[in-house]
């Protein structure tokens, strides 16, 4: 059977005056003027929903029944497959995967797209069919995703093009691998019995190549689901507390969100002050967002490592939730405005708190769902309520203007602690020349020093650098070439 993921059912949510929380939050200035919508377009038609967007800020999805990769230069572009398809995951090579119509048995056949070889198959032929798909590319060109058999349960499965197609096991019935981390650490979700049932217990596991499949267990509950995972290996999700899906109503039962890390496990997070609470996205620094019940409604939250749990508010509705979170502090998602049935997609900051981001002109609603580095927000605009009414793919900029020396001086760190001896001073050179040339004002100079670095960067992958040190610096540097205008 076809193990979907599912998110915690909504519950009865609360807005009483919200928790006080105080905190004080490290982040980048940020304007806080309304951001204006642009429109994405479409492959024919009038609707197209994203998927995800990258560091480079392009944008995949589906539309008018195809895949697209949209960019700044090209627009929407179809990516050729020969029969209905959608893109579901984009890494920062620009390489991207989803689902295509086609095969023997005919059905829904995970894919991997890059610039060079066009649409490939990832799987061999009559392993699957139905609504096999993939949920992740990372950027060492790994594809983690389902897939549904004919006569068996569905498999989370990992691919890469030296490896081929790999299964992830069981943890006792069907299983589907949700999201997978720089250093191949694979999250998702899988029945714990061999049963048929969409209601029976599913708990949420890790997986790497080491390890095999991990249950990550509950919070005391029956069920349990991994949404995300970072490259320090935080997953985060939410569990039952008490009871399960399938129990309530009308028995009992609370959910919460969760932290899982390998020294600590699973951890709640809490709520802010209602019953209920899950989280949706997790940054580098262990940031996690969701949504909580407060005492009528449920509201945004950002959980940080420092200060717990915090109400991120609303536009003026009962309700809001936060659906991703950027490595500089940016919060996306969506609010309940004061006109009933109107939700609005919103950016949030501790500069600025809740700056609304509105649909495009003609649309009613809007909703703000993924958020890169460089502050490039992707979402939808609707001609009536978000997310179902005729959704349009819609970007916002918001763009972070940090202090690039700092970031610099960041990264220098970084490399500082990863005891690289010759090949850290000859990195950490290279920064901190790019650092002298941005004082300076010499703009060209510092971009062409750090054009350097992603090279000799570039070189050491897999053999001084680890993939994922590699990966983690090559961020960090592509983004500062970025803000500085390289």
């Amino acid at each position: 059977m076809t193990l979907v993921p599912r998110h915690a059912p909504s519950s009865t949510l609360s807005r009483t005056l919200p928790l006080v929380v105080v905190i004080t939050l490290f982040v980048a200035t940020v304007a806080v003027a309304q951001p204006q919508p642009i429109d994405l377009g479409t492959l024919g038609g009038t609707t197209s929903t994203p998927a995800a967007i990258n560091e480079r800020s392009q944008v995949v999805g589906s539309s008018n029944g195809h895949a697209f990769l949209w960019t700044a230069t090209t627009g929407m572009m179809d990516l050729g497959t020969p029969t209905s398809s959608f893109a579901t995951a984009i890494n920062n090579l620009g390489h991207v995967g989803g689902g295509v119509l086609s095969g023997d048995p005919f059905g829904t056949h995970p894919f991997l797209w890059t610039p060079e070889g066009g649409v490939v198959e990832i799987e061999p032929p009559h392993v699957s069919c139905c609504g096999s798909m993939v949920s992740a590319v990372n950027d060492v060109d790994q594809v983690v995703g389902t897939l549904d058999a004919l006569i068996r349960p569905s498999r989370a499965f990992t691919w890469t093009s030296t490896g081929g197609m790999q299964t992830l096991g069981s943890l006792g019935g069907a299983t589907a691998a949700v999201d997978v981390n720089n250093g191949g650490l694979v999250v998702g979700l899988g029945y714990v019995v061999p049963h048929l049932s969409a209601l029976d217990p599913r708990h949420a596991f890790a997986w790497t190549e080491s390890t095999g499949m991990l249950d990550l267990g509950t919070l005391g509950g029956i069920d349990s689901q991994a949404v995300d995972v970072n490259d320090a290996g935080q997953v985060v999700g939410w569990s039952f507390t008490v009871g399960s899906l399938v129990s309530c109503p009308p028995a009992p039962c609370i959910h919460h969100a969760f932290l899982w890390t390998a020294t600590a496990g699973m951890v709640s997070l809490g709520t802010l002050g209602g019953t209920n609470s899950e989280a949706t996205a997790v940054n580098a620094d262990g940031w996690v967002v969701g949504q909580s019940d407060v005492t009528q409604g449920s509201d945004a939250f950002l959980w940080t490592p420092d200060h717990g749990m915090a109400d991120l508010g609303t536009l003026g509705g009962g309700f809001s939730s936060a659906l991703d979170v950027n490595d500089r502090g940016q919060v996306v998602g969506w609010s309940g405005t004061a006109d009933s049935g109107v939700r609005r997609g919103f950016v949030w900051t501790a500069a600025g708190g809740m700056v609304e981001l509105p649909p495009l002109p003609g649309y009613a609603s809007s909703e703000a769902r993924f958020v890169n580095n460089r502050g490039y927000i992707v979402g939808v605009s609707c001609s009536s309520a978000c997310p179902t009414g005729n959704p349009r793919a819609t970007l916002w900029v918001v763009p972070v203007k940090d202090d690039a020396q700092q970031q610099l001086a960041d990264t220098i760190d970084l490399i500082l602690s990863y005891n690289l001896t010759k090949l850290g001073t000859s990195l950490t050179d290279k920064l901190q020349n790019a650092s002298n040339f941005v004082a300076a004002g010499q703009v060209s100079q510092a971009c062409g020093t750090l054009t350097g670095f992603l090279h000799q960067v570039s070189a050491q992958k897999g053999k001084a650098l680890t993939v994922v040190q590699a990966a983690a610096l090559a961020a960090r540097v592509i983004r500062i070439r970025n803000d500085i205008g390289c």
